[in-house]
């Protein structure tokens, strides 16, 4: 039996992803997982990162070891605005295994007016992360 927060990491997996659009129109798009990076095993291996950057007003984000249950299928990636917050949370459906495999997952924050926001990266694994951008 996983403790909860393997039990989270292996429910927060899933392959090529799926986005959400903020009624606002700002929206996540390009979600690129990687296969698994790892050899899978029954434990997190490597300590996670994300990677925040800004070019021609699109917010890219990178996720580097992320774990995920070794069968997932997709990463979808839900949005949500709070004021100037920026909210994206990784999340997923995989299928049964009891094996954990660490992925990166890539993915753009498009359409935010100008300003100064903050962007917060969190999935029941690990995190929140969070970086201050200027658009």
């Amino acid at each position: 039996m996983f403790s909860g927060a393997m039990v989270c990491a292996v429910l927060a997996c899933v392959k090529p992803g799926t986005e959400g659009v903020d009624a606002g129109g700002v929206k996540v798009s390009g979600v690129m997982p990687t296969e698994c990076l790892s050899f899978p095993s029954k434990g997190i291996e490597t300590p996670d990162t994300v990677v925040v950057s800004v070019s021609e007003g699109v917010v890219y984000v990178e996720h580097r070891h992320l774990s995920v249950n070794c069968a997932f299928e997709t990463v979808s990636v839900s949005l949500l605005m709070e004021g100037s917050t920026v909210k994206v949370t990784e999340y997923g459906m995989p299928d049964d295994a009891n094996c954990v495999c660490e992925i990166n997952n890539s993915f753009r924050i498009e359409n935010l007016p100008r300003g100064v926001y903050t962007i917060v990266v969190e999935n029941c694994a690990s995190g929140p992360y969070s970086q201050i951008v200027n658009i």
